[in-house]
């Protein structure tokens, strides 16, 4: 029954609502490569113990989205006021002492982790795809690739809702409404958003099987650049680990601010700064950044807050960007120097060649592969099933309702025949989809 249940609840959430799930495989992608990345053995060995806890702090941050962004109050992605109201809750010496305390930390980390990929991937690999004639764009739809490239759809991790933690870290915030100003009604209200999450994920497996080559064929500048890119997904999964592990150096002991990480990216011309704390551009000097060539000519430029699709969020205040003023060649090794400042003790080089990426488009993936020996497997089971009661007769338009042998109540046999319609009209279906290459199924569910 319980089988019967989900996939009737898969079906019809899979044709009526457009699914945005695809974002938590590209996410757990993702976040799942950072415990490698890390280098602080404590942390490393933290995050490994507790990677259930860590993946799904990096889905607990979109939950919120599956009440229609309704209670924009508990939203994981504003660093200013979910990000600290969790530094502060982490920092109390009571919760330090308790036993899950390490389960605490790995979902807050995991949540930053995916406000990190966002931050980078959103306003760098979204913005360079827009330029693109890629059909899928965005984040959101990624995951398609992500899983027919590796067969990853990060389905089976267990959820990890500290309620009693979750509820106190808002109200200490004063972050809770009264729709949900008790345990219970918190309890709830988590619940809730994660079943709808998990239920669109389930989806995904049902959609993957049906049209995930269609979506990878017309999308192939992304399926070709989406991993090595900087901006993609590799690059933004080191940048979230270089921020996170700062985090953790700043829960433990005060850490001065300092720029963390830069990347050149060439289809906007900008160097991209992270830094540890939030800063203002005026906070950064012109006159203490200093573009150098491989002659050791120094290059002007201007510097900006970094865009992100959401200035609300707070994330922009951890990074600026330098623009040079003119066109960098490829080939010629630059060094861009940060000197020390009011803010910045410390001075900081980043080293960069333009033109070491080469974009590549990636290879188309056969068809059939995937929805006409996926989802028309079971079409040749049920016109079999069609022919072994008679489906001939239908093809002969035997509609007189006599059954010649008598063998057979009137009412059966009329049953019989509307069965036989029925495996007709589904395999004349799913000849239709192949001819349409799915279109049919992959605009109705995308």
């Amino acid at each position: 029954m319980k089988a019967i249940k989900l996939v009737v609840l898969t079906i019809l959430t899979t044709f009526s609502i457009e699914l945005c799930a695809w974002d938590e495989v590209t996410h757990a992608y993702m976040t799942n490569m950072i415990p490698e990345l890390i280098k602080d053995a404590e942390l490393k060995q933290l995050l490994q113990n507790n990677l259930d806890e860590y993946i799904y702090g990096c889905w607990y941050t979109d939950t919120y989205q599956y009440t229609n962004n309704r209670i924009s109050s508990l939203n994981p992605h504003y660093i200013a006021t979910y990000g600290k109201a969790f530094m502060n809750y982490l920092q109390k010496k009571e919760i330090v002492q308790q036993n899950n305390y390490e389960q605490l930390v790995a979902l807050y980390l995991g949540s930053l982790s995916h406000l990190l990929e966002d931050f980078w991937y959103d306003s760098n690999l979204n913005k360079y795809q827009k330029t693109k004639n890629d059909k899928y764009k965005g984040d959101s739809k990624h995951g398609a690739f992500v899983a027919k490239q590796n067969g990853y759809l990060m389905l089976k991790v267990k959820r990890y809702f500290p309620k009693e933690d979750l509820f106190n870290m808002y109200k200490d915030a004063g972050m809770l409404q009264p729709e949900f100003d008790t345990i219970d009604k918190f309890e709830k209200l988590l619940n809730a958003w994660s079943n709808h999450q998990y239920l669109l994920l389930r989806s995904l497996k049902f959609i993957n099987f049906l049209g995930g080559n269609q979506m990878y064929n017309e999308s192939l500048w992304t399926a070709g650049n989406l991993k090595e890119i900087n901006g993609g997904m590799q690059n933004s999964a080191k940048v979230a680990a270089i921020f996170i592990e700062e985090v953790w150096k700043n829960m433990r002991q005060k850490q001065t601010p300092k720029i963390l990480h830069a990347d050149y990216f060439e289809f906007e011309n900008k160097i991209a700064l992270l830094t540890s704390v939030p800063v203002n551009i005026e906070d950064i000097p012109i006159e203490k950044i200093f573009l150098l060539n491989g002659s050791k000519d120094t290059i002007t430029g201007s510097i900006k807050q970094f865009e992100h699709n959401d200035r609300k969020k707070g994330i922009t205040k951890y990074a600026i960007s330098f623009y040079p003023a003119q066109e960098l060649k490829k080939g010629e090794i630059y060094n861009l120097i940060v000197k020390t400042n009011d803010l910045f003790s410390e001075s900081f080089n980043y080293k960069f060649q333009p033109g070491t990426y080469i974009e590549k488009l990636a290879k188309p993936k056969p068809f059939l592969s995937t929805i006409g020996l996926g989802l028309f497997g079971f079409v040749p089971i049920l016109a079999f099933a069609g022919l072994f009661f008679g489906i001939g007769g239908i093809i002969r338009f035997n509609w007189s309702g006599k059954n010649e042998n008598q063998k057979l109540p009137v009412s059966l046999f009329a049953a019989q025949k509307i069965l036989q319609l029925i495996s007709v009209l589904i395999l004349l279906f799913g000849f239709y989809v192949l001819a349409t290459k799915g279109t049919i199924i992959i605009n109705m569910s995308f």
